[in-house]
């Protein structure tokens, strides 16, 4: 199990603050704050990808005390590493959410089968299966 503990409250509240700008409510996909962003969806993603703990942290600490927006600019500007970490979060959690994907009329990945009969492209495999082997027995 992972010693790291999870973000206190200081940090998902400024998780929050930052998400609210990364995601806004636009149209009808709610805002990073109408689902609640920084708790079960941020846990959720913390649980598959706990590598990004320690780098969600760390680019926290880094902007912690500024607005929103100007610790967005600051990750824009000197931190492209830290500012992928965030949004990779923060896109994570709120794609994954089940209001935003019923915004979007998206399921999620469904299982396709080819039809029996064939996968289209049959003439292809009979057309080569008809050639001549063109290997070399080894002995």
């Amino acid at each position: 199990m992972d010693d790291q503990p999870a973000l206190d409250d200081q940090s998902r509240a400024q998780l929050a603050e930052l998400a609210e700008v990364i995601a806004p409510r636009w149209g009808d996909l709610p805002a990073a704050s109408e689902i609640a962003l920084s708790q079960a969806p941020l846990d959720r993603v913390l649980a598959l990808r706990p590598d990004l703990l320690a780098p969600l942290k760390a680019v926290l600490d880094r902007v912690r005390g500024r607005p929103p927006e100007a610790a967005m600019e600051k990750l824009e500007s000197t931190d492209a590493a830290g500012l992928h970490t965030l949004l990779t979060v923060v896109a994570g959690a709120y794609y994954a959410h089940p209001d935003v994907r019923a915004a979007l009329h998206y399921s999620g990945q469904q299982a396709q089968s080819l039809p029996r009969d064939g996968f289209g492209a049959e003439e292809l495999v009979i057309e080569m299966m008809q050639q001549p082997p063109i290997y070399r027995k080894v002995d």
